[in-house]
């Protein structure tokens, strides 16, 4: 007696990690073949190692896996890695149509004009783009690359710019419409000039984001920063932002607001400065939006200048949202050992802790 096919394929699901294990079940059945390679071939990363290998297999006149896969990596393995393996192999591999997420991961070669119109055609379905220390000469072509992908809907950008001090002049860039989560890291090598991504959201073409999280905003980041936030004010629902400095996160936070920001669901601050409590109520208190629900604040706190902050102040401000607020998540890093340090917070924020919102981890563990 055999078990249904359902419950044969979530039994199979839980196996997946198991690359062994998913090739011998499909030496079972027919039946159980198909499934095999769907699960073995879903998910693809092709380095130095093994894309030759990747390649050939393609080739062989019988194989049809090329509709299998969804996820495709790219990079290269060690110090030694070229370039010659990805400039060989991109033109042999065929079009990937079902390929909906690719990452581009760390590495040692740029990508050529005719590299990024390839993997352009070749990857008509990408709808989540990872460019994660993937190096480029310039911002321009790697914004270019990101946004070439049409029916993108994800995007992480921590490209590495080689060549940040020769910047050409930026070019206008249509993003896509489908656009609908950024995370950016802002400096990508250079702190002295403005990420132009954030100056594409503050266009009126700009797509409706709902996700936007910016990593290591600085000085020149800050009018554009505010301009996209106010551009994106009735669609954002998820924002996150941390700072490349102390001093740039005081002037940003107390000069700019959330004023516009009417949509906003979850904010997660990284905050580093010795006022972090105060900077983050300061903040806090523009925002605009009835529909809050989660707040995550990464501080580090010298226990001996714990009573300085103004934990009162914030217990009262998310006092003030309880109908909509459902989580305040305090992520504490401190200089040194403290046992009481959550208990102490707890104590000065009586009202979270009191309707069940306060959830506190104290280098990394919850207390």
């Amino acid at each position: 007696m055999s078990l249904p096919a359902e419950i044969l394929n979530l039994i199979f699901d839980d196996c997946i990690t198991d690359k062994a294990l998913v090739a011998t079940w499909g030496l079972v059945s027919r039946q159980h073949l198909i499934s095999s390679r769907f699960h073995v071939f879903a998910t693809v990363a092709l380095d130095d190692a093994n894309s030759h290998q990747f390649a050939d297999l393609l080739d062989a006149p019988s194989c049809d896996i090329a509709s299998l896969i969804q996820e495709l990596t790219l990079s290269s393995r060690g110090p030694g890695s070229g370039s010659s393996w990805f400039s060989d192999v991109l033109p042999r591999l065929p079009p990937l149509p079902n390929v909906t997420t690719l990452r581009l991961g760390t590495s040692k070669w740029v990508l050529t004009e005719r590299m990024r119109h390839l993997l352009h055609r070749k990857l008509r379905s990408v709808t989540h783009l990872e460019i994660c220390n993937f190096p480029f000469a310039h911002r321009a072509p790697a914004i270019s690359f990101a946004c070439g992908f049409v029916q993108l809907e994800e995007l992480t950008f921590f490209p590495r710019i080689h060549n940040p001090e020769m910047e050409p002049p930026p070019k206008l860039v249509d993003i896509p419409p489908t656009l609908k989560s950024l995370v950016l890291r802002c400096s990508a090598g250079d702190e002295k000039s403005p990420n132009w991504f954030l100056s594409y959201l503050g266009r009126d073409s700009a797509p409706e984001l709902t996700t936007l999280r910016v990593h290591e905003a600085g000085q020149p980041d800050f009018t554009l920063l505010a301009r996209a936030l106010g551009r994106l004010g009735p669609s954002l629902c998820d924002f996150s932002l941390d700072f490349s400095d102390a001093i740039v996160e005081e002037a940003f936070l107390r000069n700019y607001t959330l004023e516009k920001s009417i949509a906003l669901r979850s904010i997660e601050l990284t905050l580093g400065s010795s006022a972090m409590v105060d900077l983050a109520v300061t903040f806090l208190s523009t925002l605009a939006s009835p529909v809050m629900e989660v707040l995550v604040l990464d501080i580090w706190v010298n226990p001996s200048k714990f009573a300085r902050h103004q934990w009162e102040a914030l217990d009262t401000l998310i006092a003030n949202r309880n109908a909509a607020m459902k989580r305040v998540e305090l992520r504490v890093g401190a200089l040194f050992t403290w046992a009481p340090m959550a208990a102490n917070i707890r104590a000065r924020m009586p009202a979270c802790v009191a309707w069940g919102l306060l959830y506190i981890f104290v280098d990394g563990e919850e207390c």
